[in-house]
Protein backbone atom coordinates (compact mmCIF):
# COMPACT_ATOMS: atom_id res chain seq x y z
CA UNK A 1 0.00 0.00 0.00
CA UNK A 2 3.00 2.42 -0.31
CA UNK A 3 1.73 3.39 -4.04
CA UNK A 4 1.45 6.25 -5.50
CA UNK A 5 -1.71 5.02 -7.50
CA UNK A 6 -4.92 4.49 -5.02
CA UNK A 7 -6.67 0.68 -5.96
CA UNK A 8 -9.09 0.89 -9.58
CA UNK A 9 -11.52 0.12 -7.41
CA UNK A 10 -11.83 3.25 -5.30
CA UNK A 11 -11.27 5.25 -8.51
CA UNK A 12 -14.21 4.10 -10.42
CA UNK A 13 -16.14 3.95 -6.95
CA UNK A 14 -15.27 8.04 -6.76
CA UNK A 15 -16.02 8.92 -10.76
CA UNK A 16 -19.31 7.17 -10.75
CA UNK A 17 -20.63 9.22 -7.65
CA UNK A 18 -19.20 12.11 -8.94
CA UNK A 19 -22.42 14.31 -10.08
CA UNK A 20 -19.97 16.01 -13.29
CA UNK A 21 -19.32 12.32 -14.23
CA UNK A 22 -23.11 11.56 -14.40
CA UNK A 23 -24.22 14.53 -16.51
CA UNK A 24 -21.52 14.03 -19.09
CA UNK A 25 -22.92 10.50 -19.12
CA UNK A 26 -26.08 11.77 -19.53
CA UNK A 27 -25.12 14.07 -21.84
CA UNK A 28 -23.71 11.40 -24.19
CA UNK A 29 -26.69 9.35 -24.13
CA UNK A 30 -29.06 12.62 -24.95
CA UNK A 31 -26.36 13.36 -28.05
CA UNK A 32 -26.47 9.89 -29.13
CA UNK A 33 -30.12 9.47 -28.92
CA UNK A 34 -30.36 12.56 -31.03
CA UNK A 35 -27.79 11.89 -33.95
CA UNK A 36 -29.20 8.12 -34.03
CA UNK A 37 -33.13 9.48 -34.54
CA UNK A 38 -31.94 12.57 -36.75
CA UNK A 39 -30.49 9.56 -39.18
CA UNK A 40 -33.36 7.39 -39.29
CA UNK A 41 -35.38 10.31 -39.93
CA UNK A 42 -33.96 11.81 -42.35
CA UNK A 43 -33.05 7.97 -44.10
CA UNK A 44 -36.94 8.00 -44.35
CA UNK A 45 -37.81 11.29 -45.75
CA UNK A 46 -35.12 11.80 -47.62
CA UNK A 47 -33.44 8.60 -49.00
CA UNK A 48 -30.67 9.20 -51.25
CA UNK A 49 -29.29 12.45 -49.11
CA UNK A 50 -26.78 13.27 -46.28
CA UNK A 51 -25.42 9.82 -47.15
CA UNK A 52 -22.00 10.86 -44.84
CA UNK A 53 -24.16 11.01 -42.22
CA UNK A 54 -25.77 7.72 -42.39
CA UNK A 55 -22.05 6.45 -43.25
CA UNK A 56 -20.79 7.94 -40.16
CA UNK A 57 -23.37 6.38 -38.17
CA UNK A 58 -22.74 3.09 -39.21
CA UNK A 59 -19.36 3.26 -38.75
CA UNK A 60 -19.55 4.42 -35.11
CA UNK A 61 -21.90 1.57 -34.60
CA UNK A 62 -19.54 -1.03 -36.14
CA UNK A 63 -16.93 0.57 -33.94
CA UNK A 64 -18.98 0.15 -30.68
CA UNK A 65 -20.06 -3.85 -30.93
Amino acid sequence: MNSRFKPPSIVASWLVNTQGFNVFIIVVLLFNAAIICADVELRLQYPGSLEWLHTTVDIISLVGK
